[in-house]
């Protein structure tokens, strides 16, 4: 029953959705494309193959002849060169017996030095007639056993007069076969032998593995046989006929394409009926997996197009990517209707604030303050000291009414901290020292207004004392924050510190609402994430030899930004 219902759901996809039959057809051309190209790459790799094959086998016979040709060489140079050594060689015909010992020793130890810088060639013989001298130099290749023999094929060869160079034969000396090359002059031979066996140690040097060497006589029987190639392995084989000894050499290499074009119909058949069965799997996953889906994320997109922002999609595929695309979607609804309500709120946090900033531009207890200042100093009759009080008062005054949730440079700010401490010295004299320290390349930098009055306020309003000297630090540096460059901004007074509870609320406040102990610090919290869009730009500690100290980082651009009164407050 699962079989036919599969089957049934499988020729239903087909037949109604045109994306299916589209898949299948292209996955079934792009099979028979991969059939034909593999039919195709076989018998062109196989030509290749051959070809190649039979252009190495060529260069093996052409690098082997080549290396036989230099062994017969430098052994036909070596007889020559003991035969012009005629000086002691005549002499083992001397009727002196110390003149032929004298000779024998001589002629021995230049067959000798001749064999140990030779290669590949197995002895040097000298022979001598009269006296039947037989001198012999051989290699580990020919036994004691074989002298005699090869004595007695010299001996043979005495009969033989007429032929004064036999030039190289093949020779078959004590069931071995031997290159031989002799020079006849006078009653003496001198004769090279190199066995059969030594020029397929050539061969075995060179071109052991995958291939076979046949070296075969005039009449067709092989002489050689080398070469790790089984005979039951055909492969290819390149025949060349060799100018010594009218012998013919062959090497053959195996292709192993035999056994590729044998296997070539079973890897079709598998390839089809993998391909069959992988067409109906895909088909049953795409129709399960992809199509179903896309109906229902397709529906579901169409309920919110209606207006239902309140319709979730929900899928029944086990497909990762698609659920993730669902959630996503959810997701983004979810995040629509929250910013819908969100921005109701941001321009309710925006009047809000501005009513904040514009409250907290008029502190009624410090003007108070400063008119009673030039009172007392009227009195006094300082008028220097009332002008200058005047003139920072002024300065303050116009500052503090540039109201607007803006910002302004640190240079500006700095300016009016600078101001606002001259009219609290004037206040509290001898009770505060101040040192602050701005990076020329912030002073351009824009903060809040206000940002850093607020910071030296409070400074005023808890720790400052008429009995006490209180130090007072800032300090400006440039900073590199996730998303860009920003300000580092650090305030630093050695006074009692924060209580515990102001540093939990401001370290882990999200914007407070405004009320309860150090308003003015939880307003700048509320400011920077609103002008910024993100928390923990500012955070409180305590020094650990007592003080407290703010640290402000602010981002080069601000978010949000209101323009105030600044051009009417200006000429005030």
């Amino acid at each position: 029953m699962v079989v036919s219902h599969r089957i049934k759901n499988l020729r239903n996809a087909l037949q109604n959705n045109s994306f299916s039959r589209y898949i299948v057809g292209f996955i079934g051309v792009f099979i028979l494309l991969q059939i034909t190209l593999i039919i195709l790459a076989a018998l062109f790799g196989t030509r290749a193959i051959q070809q190649q094959a039979r252009q190495s086998a060529d260069n093996i016979l052409g690098i082997y002849e080549s290396n036989i040709d230099n062994a017969l060489d430098r052994a036909d140079t070596d007889l020559r060169t003991i035969l012009y050594d005629t000086s002691y060689i005549t002499q083992l015909a001397n009727p002196l017996p110390l003149y032929r010992h004298n000779a024998t020793y001589h002629v021995l130890e230049h067959l000798n030095q001749r064999l140990e810088s030779a290669t590949y060639t197995d002895a040097y013989v000298v022979a001598e007639k009269t006296y039947d001298h037989f001198l012999l130099a051989r290699s580990q290749q020919i036994p004691f056993a074989m002298v005699e023999e090869i004595q007695a094929y010299i001996r043979r060869q005495f009969d033989r007069e007429e032929t004064k160079d036999s030039g190289w034969q093949i020779v078959s000396i004590g069931g071995m076969d031997f290159f031989t090359h002799y020079y006849y002059f006078g009653n003496n031979l001198v004769c090279a032998f190199i066995r059969l066996d030594t020029i397929g140690k050539i061969y075995r040097n060179l071109f052991e593995q995958d291939t076979r060497l046949l070296l075969s006589g005039p009449d067709g029987a092989v002489l050689l046989r080398e070469g790790s190639l089984d005979e039951g392995i055909k492969g290819v084989s390149v025949s060349r006929l060799l100018p010594v000894c009218d012998l013919s050499l062959t090497v053959s290499t195996d292709t192993n394409v035999d056994s590729f074009l044998q296997t070539l119909p079973v890897v079709l058949v598998l390839v089809g009926g993998v391909a069959l069965v992988f067409i109906i799997i895909f088909t049953v996953y795409t129709n399960r997996e992809i199509m179903l889906p896309m109906g229902q994320l397709m529906d579901a997109t169409r309920i919110i197009e209606q207006g239902d922002i309140e319709h979730r999609s929900r899928l029944t595929c086990r497909n990762r990517e698609f659920r993730a695309l669902s959630a996503s979607l959810n997701s983004m609804l979810d995040i629509i209707v929250e910013l819908r309500i969100d921005s109701y709120e941001r321009v309710i946090q925006h009047q809000d604030m501005e009513l904040k900033y514009r409250r907290m531009q008029l502190r009624p207890h410090f003007f108070l303050n400063a008119l009673s200042s030039i009172h007392s100093l009227s009195y006094k009759g300082d008028g220097r000291r009332i002008r200058q009080f005047i003139d920072a008062l002024s300065k303050n005054i116009r500052y503090m009414f540039k109201v607007g949730l803006h910002t302004v440079t640190i240079q500006e700010e700095i300016e009016h901290i600078r101001n606002y401490l001259l009219c609290q010295d004037l206040l509290y004299p001898d009770c505060l020292f101040s040192y602050i320290s701005v990076a020329p390349e912030t002073e351009q930098n824009r903060i809040p207004q206000l940002l850093l009055h607020t910071f030296v306020e409070n400074v005023f309003k808890y720790v400052v004392s008429v009995d006490t000297l209180t130090s007072l630090f800032i300090k400006t540096e440039p900073e590199m924050l996730e998303g860009g460059p920003a300000v580092g901004i650090t305030i630093e007074d050695d006074g009692g510190g924060f209580p515990d509870e102001v540093i939990a609320a401001i370290n882990g406040t999200d914007g407070g609402d405004g009320d309860g102990k150090r308003v003015g610090l939880l307003n700048i919290c509320r400011t920077l994430r609103l002008m910024y869009g993100r928390d923990g730009l500012m955070r409180l500690s305590n020094k650990a030899g007592g003080g407290a100290m703010i640290r402000v980082v602010i981002p080069q651009h601000a978010k949000e930004e209101k323009g105030g009164l600044a051009h009417e407050a200006a000429d005030y």
